[in-house]
């Protein structure tokens, strides 16, 4: 009995534990700035014709785990932007990293061409199989028309994942100590 006690205790500590150390991470930098012209350290600035990255040869990828200037690269968490300061906005007359500017006809992605679709997607439908991020180049996903998302009901309390989970811890120990009992009155018959 003590043991299943000790471990029924143990299993509570270790999911409260994991809990807390799921919270999300705050942090704080400069603010970056880039030559006249420029918004990444990408291609060359609109103004002056100078590479924006200040050297002599301008850069024409993105970064190692970046598919725009927009955002942190997947593999090393540095801005996509080469600067201090992730882009956490799209360019002007954009709605998403895919296509061109509505606006000046700038490529949406920072890039030098237009992006299609991102890497690992072969529509703007889904998650992409390369990094999982959404295919249609924003931070929500969307699927195509009549696909029914499979997954746990929205109830309304999404900003308390916490008390959600406490529940369902509860029952679960509820549900555990109701077929323990069960089980031992089945024992004795």
């Amino acid at each position: 009995m003590t043991n299943k006690i000790f471990s029924l205790a143990l299993m509570f500590g270790l999911v409260l534990g994991t809990a807390f150390m799921v919270a999300p991470n705050s942090a704080s930098a400069q603010v970056a700035s880039f030559p006249a012209g420029c918004n990444s350290t990408m291609g060359y600035s609109i103004a002056t014709g100078l590479p924006c990255n200040a050297t002599n040869t301008a850069s024409t990828s993105f970064m190692a785990g970046c598919t725009s200037i927009i955002g942190y690269s997947t593999t090393n968490g540095m801005a996509c932007n080469g600067g201090v300061t992730a882009t956490t906005t799209f360019l002007p007359g954009c709605s998403s990293v895919l296509g061109t500017s509505t606006l000046n006809g700038a490529v949406c992605s920072g890039g030098l061409t237009p992006l299609p679709f991102l890497a690992g997607c072969s529509s703007i439908y889904g998650y992409s199989t390369v990094n999982g991020q959404a295919c249609n180049g924003t931070a929500t996903v969307s699927f195509a028309p009549g696909v029914v998302v499979p997954g746990l009901p929205t109830t309304g309390a999404a900003g308390g994942a916490l008390g959600s989970l406490m529940l369902l811890m509860g029952s679960g120990i509820a549900a555990t100590v109701g077929f323990t009992r069960l089980s031992r009155r089945n024992d004795s018959i």
